[in-house]
């Protein structure tokens, strides 16, 4: 799994940037287009998602960029709130990335309603799922396709965050981090 790509931008859109990396271009979602300039070679930590569109009968690939992980990061936590998919998450990361983080964590919600991408149902939504301090898990390139996982195997949101706070997130492997989910679940389950 790629985490970063160092590339030289090739093109601007108003959403996307096209880079150069390895002979090959790649179109990149990003937030904030201003901090990318045509010609430049930057560091871009990448976040690549495939999805079946299954009217059409074809697999689309799409990339995320970020100029820093904290960014990223956050990306990847907003991933696991339901109903914010990759680009209303991307969206919402065009805000200044402290103070939205502080928003959250003193739930200032007036103040968040004012901000890029965030509706009324997404607040409330987010304000459940999410928190930025030291004692929650560590977020992965893996975490939001593991959600994904367990949800489709119809577990709970509980039951997935329960897993994901007590399981060893840090592996790569999708299928371990599922099998360890599983066995997690199940243990809690024979326990209550």
């Amino acid at each position: 799994m790629v985490s970063y790509i160092i590339a030289k931008i090739v093109s601007l859109n108003k959403k996307t940037i096209t880079v150069e990396h390895n002979y090959c271009g790649y179109s990149i979602f990003v937030p904030n287009i201003n901090e990318y300039e045509i010609g430049r070679i930057k560091k871009i930590y990448v976040y690549k998602t495939l999805s079946l569109n299954s009217s059409k009968n074809k697999i689309i690939e799409e990339m995320y960029g970020f100029t820093n992980y904290e960014t990223k990061e956050l990306f990847l936590k907003l991933l696991l709130v339901q109903g914010i998919g990759c680009r209303t998450a991307i969206n919402i990361c065009n805000n200044d990335i402290p103070t939205l983080k502080q928003l959250i964590n003193n739930r200032e919600e007036d103040a968040l309603l004012k901000l890029n991408g965030i509706t009324p149902k997404i607040l409330k939504q987010m304000l459940e799922t999410i928190a930025f301090d030291d004692a929650g898990p560590t977020i992965t390139s893996t975490t939001p396709d593991l959600v994904r996982a367990l949800k489709t195997l119809g577990y709970g949101k509980k039951d997935i965050e329960n897993a994901i706070n007590n399981i060893d997130i840090s592996k790569q492997d999708l299928s371990e981090l599922i099998a360890d989910a599983i066995k997690h679940i199940a243990a809690s389950c024979h326990l209550a």
